[in-house]
């Protein structure tokens, strides 16, 4: 019996062995990943600077660096594997893993973390099992932090790209309208799940919906502004190191007063856009004689305009256009000036007036 089962042990472990040699990986399965406190041979690590190295059997490398003294920092700890499967571990001083990334045959990747400022940190590189990484590149980098709040909001020109490291950051903006009355901002989501933009004011009140944009996506909004204005644009993303790009770009609006209301000449074509569901576009027309006259509107890409036409706060008439249709209003006027009120959906539009 004893004979028996000592055939049968034997067996067994002629099996295990020949099934680890099949799948390629040794009897000694993981390896040892090094403990923090008997590290050897901790190398500088320079931010920004790709490292090269190789991993041997049972092998790890270690580096160190210092954190920035300011805090408007996050790190990406990037690995590139030109091996096979490959870890680099982040620790702080106290030896507590802060985070890792893992590495598949001849691949990149990255993750970012925020950390302390002037402070020691290392990194530990070590292959899955121990015959299994060999050569590899570690870069530590050092990237800017938009603000996280609005009164820290980083001012941008007309085009900013930039990252949402992690599912909880938040980035803030900010931009000066200029001469411009009507601006239009848009997100595009250049990589990543999905991103999320909205535009408000100093007070945080905001003038415009959350808007979204999915991978590879780009969405905007119109919103009217004060000119020489600072106005604010916070984003948001769905998930880890979601890339983003806003651009901005500016015109000055019709007037949205009566008082204010723009001349236009008869017979002459004047496009105009309602920026926003609440817009209001005010013109103005001089009537040379009495007689008849055509108000013209030709509603472009609105689900629906609407026309008013008043001689001083009088309203006499006003007509309707859908989407991609033109309607006119005929009026007998008397001589003088006459005031166009243009509202409704947004969209484009084009007004002329003619006898």
């Amino acid at each position: 019996m004893k004979k028996t089962m000592k055939k049968l042990l034997t067996l067994v472990l002629t099996l295990c062995c020949c099934a680890s040699v099949l799948c390629g990986h040794s009897l000694t399965g993981k390896a040892t990943q090094g403990d923090f406190f008997e590290k050897s041979n901790v190398a500088q690590l320079a931010l920004n600077t790709p490292t090269s190295g190789v991993i041997t059997e049972k092998g790890n490398r270690w580096y160190t660096f210092t954190t920035n003294a300011s805090n408007d920092f996050w790190y990406v700890m990037e690995l590139k594997n030109t091996g096979f499967y490959c870890y680099s571990r982040l620790y702080d001083s106290d030896g507590a893993n802060i985070e890792t990334v893992y590495t598949g045959r001849n691949e990149t990747k990255s993750k970012y973390v925020k950390l302390n400022p002037s402070s020691v940190y290392f990194v530990q590189v070590h292959g899955e099992y121990d015959d299994s990484c060999g050569n590899f590149v570690l870069n530590m980098k050092a990237e800017n932090d938009e603000g996280d709040t609005l009164a820290t909001a980083s001012p941008i020109a007309n085009e900013y790209s930039g990252t949402i490291k992690t599912e909880n950051d938040v980035d803030w903006l900010s931009f000066n309208s200029g001469a411009n009355t009507a601006v239009t901002v848009t997100v595009k989501n250049i990589d990543g799940s999905g991103v999320t933009a909205q535009v408000f004011k100093a007070d945080e009140t905001s003038v415009s919906d959350s808007y979204y944009a999915g991978k590879a996506q780009s969405n905007e909004r119109t919103v009217l502004v004060n000119a020489g204005t600072t106005y604010y644009i916070k984003v948001t993303g769905y998930y880890d190191d979601v890339r983003y790009k806003i651009s901005i770009s500016g015109r000055v609006d019709e007037p949205s007063k009566a008082k204010k209301a723009k001349s236009i000449k008869l017979k002459k074509n004047v496009n105009g856009i309602l920026d926003t569901d609440d817009d209001h576009d005010w013109f103005k027309v001089k009537a040379n004689k009495k007689g008849n006259y055509k108000f013209i509107i030709k509603n472009i890409d609105s689900t629906s305009i609407f026309m008013s036409v008043y001689k001083g706060n009088k309203r006499i008439d006003y007509v309707y256009a859908g989407k991609a249709d033109t309607n006119v209003l005929k009026l007998k006027l008397k001589k003088g000036t006459y005031r166009i009120e243009v509202s409704g959906n947004s969209g484009k539009y084009a007004v002329k007036v003619k006898r």
